[in-house]
């Protein structure tokens, strides 16, 4: 008996085809038949002939599909940063920094960092790790179920006229599905 692979990602330990011997009984058993890595159906015949000519071909088919390995849980966090577009000098607004797990997998604590550029200064940032001040704060952020987001506030004033920037960094002990969007800045004018 001739067990084939004629379709589809699979085979009998690396060989699209196996030969076994019919038993006594008359029951020929396939060896093992390996999932390639390539998911979607898969089509299988069996064929028997003892080769003498005056002998009829004696066959059947079979199917069967290879699924996609499950994928492990991940974390991706994603940082938003929304500020107003231009701002007076000396006059504080809101910065508003959304961080989001868009994984498979809980994350058990995230650190958020937030700097300012171009002559921004923090006023004000509740719930933050450390003090309110100069150009920079942290936050410690969760545990963040799949799906959940926390949002940081964080009041600022414009010291200098020109161009500048609030950008907020966020991270996790674990690896990331998607590190570039851990990053996300607002450019903010001031003049």
């Amino acid at each position: 008996m001739v067990f084939s692979v004629t379709s589809g990602s699979a085979s009998f330990a690396g060989s699209p085809t196996a030969t076994v011997q019919t038993g006594a009984d008359g029951v020929a058993t396939a060896p093992a038949l390996t999932a390639g890595t390539t998911p979607g159906p898969v089509t299988i015949t069996a064929t028997s002939a003892s080769g003498a000519s005056t002998e009829a071909l004696v066959g059947t088919t079979f199917t069967a599909t290879v699924t996609a390995a499950p994928q492990a849980p991940t974390t991706d966090l994603t940082a938003t940063v929304s500020a107003p577009p231009t701002a007076r000098p000396g006059a504080s607004f809101v910065a508003t920094v959304t961080v989001t797990n868009k994984g498979t997998a809980a994350v058990a604590k995230a650190s958020t960092a937030v700097t300012l550029d171009g002559g921004l200064l923090v006023v004000a940032a509740p719930g933050s790790a450390g003090p309110a001040a100069g150009r920079s704060v942290a936050f410690v952020d969760g545990p963040l179920a799949v799906g959940a987001s926390v949002t940081h506030r964080v009041t600022v004033v414009g010291a200098e006229v020109g161009a500048a920037a609030v950008r907020a960094t966020t991270g996790s002990a674990g690896p990331d599905a998607t590190p570039a969007d851990n990053t996300a800045t607002a450019a903010v004018r001031i003049g």
